[in-house]
């Protein structure tokens, strides 16, 4: 495999709220520190707390067994430097002492994170925690927060907007924009953990369960012989080796591509890596299904009427001045 080596780890903040011990290690190697005494959080208010129960399928005990909780505004104020960085919120709803996961409004929900591409202008970032102004005896929680600086991994200021099997015209892209992920797939195979993410530490989910229909296709592993490379213009932070090592094939004999698009014209050969950008403008209000159709493009007269993917993420972009 080859690489340009590039490297994002300096700056990364890890906190693990609640927490009674300074530090502590979770499944994956990363190391957390305790909100309590952190410089990061200034004049500490809220109740340090132990889930009541845990869950077998957790997937670190020593994040998400405690929390911090607020029955009042609270801000975590965080020293960085000017850049785009990921940040996630871990969350267990549970019982915490006398306080009800329903009144966090998360009853009967696993343990989850959220995750935010966000493009910080100043030297501080602040994550504030509200609890609903809605209902009486809400409160805000959190297990974890992470921070993690990175290159500006949307660099494409003007993506294509794919548009029902059409490409339409093109969907500008403020800067600023922030980015919540929705979801992120290792095509074809199971799960990439954080620790086999370069740098970025993020989870890559199976993506069988979200195929539609009988048409799986075909799983499959890169030839031996071939050596993967990562181009100048696709660092080795954008996907990790695992994910462009395998891939899922489909041939279909109908259709034509929703997006015509050749990976091996874009990137110059067989082996190189490449991703493309797209939007996807949605109608309406409410959660909507989002498909992604795979076919290949007769028009092109191929050699194998087939189509791969390696990799999907899929990401939901911040409205103009307003939240996710």
């Amino acid at each position: 495999m080859a690489t340009d080596n590039n490297s994002t780890i300096t700056g990364q903040i890890r906190l693990n709220c609640g927490a009674s011990m300074p530090t502590d290690r979770d499944a994956d190697g990363r190391t957390w520190d305790s909100d309590t005494g952190s410089k990061f959080a200034s004049s500490l208010k809220g109740i340090a707390a132990t889930a009541s129960h845990q869950d077998p399928s957790l997937a670190s005990a020593s994040l998400y067994m405690t929390s911090r909780i607020f029955t009042s505004n609270y801000t975590y104020s965080f020293a960085v430097s000017p850049g785009r960085m990921f940040v996630r919120l871990y969350f267990y709803p549970s019982a915490y002492v006398n306080y009800s996961p329903s009144n966090a409004y998360f009853a009967n929900v696993p343990s989850f994170f959220r995750e935010y591409s966000v493009n910080v202008t100043s030297s501080n970032l602040n994550l504030t925690f509200s609890p609903s102004t809605h209902y009486n005896g809400s409160y805000a929680f959190v297990n974890g927060i992470e921070i993690v600086p990175t290159p500006d991994l949307f660099t494409t200021s003007i993506l294509t907007l794919a548009n029902g099997g059409n490409e339409g015209p093109i969907f500008p892209v403020d800067p600023a924009t922030g980015f919540q992920t929705m979801y992120r797939f290792n095509v074809g195979v199971q799960v990439i953990s954080p620790q086999d993410d370069i740098d970025f530490y993020h989870s890559w989910e199976d993506d069988t369960p979200y195929l539609y229909g009988a048409a799986y296709g075909v799983s499959y592993g890169k030839d031996e012989n071939l050596t993967i490379m990562y181009m100048p213009s696709v660092p080795n932070y954008t996907a990790p080796f695992g994910v462009y090592a395998n891939a899922r094939s489909i041939g279909i004999q109908n259709l034509g591509a929703i997006i015509g698009h050749s990976a091996i014209v874009q990137s110059g050969g067989i082996g190189r890596t490449v991703y493309t950008d797209y939007a996807i403008a949605t109608a309406g209000s409410g959660q909507m299904d989002l498909w992604v159709a795979l076919h290949p493009d007769p028009s092109t007269i191929p050699m194998y009427y087939d189509v791969i993917l390696n990799g999907l993420e899929v990401f939901k972009l911040q409205h103009y001045g307003v939240s996710f």
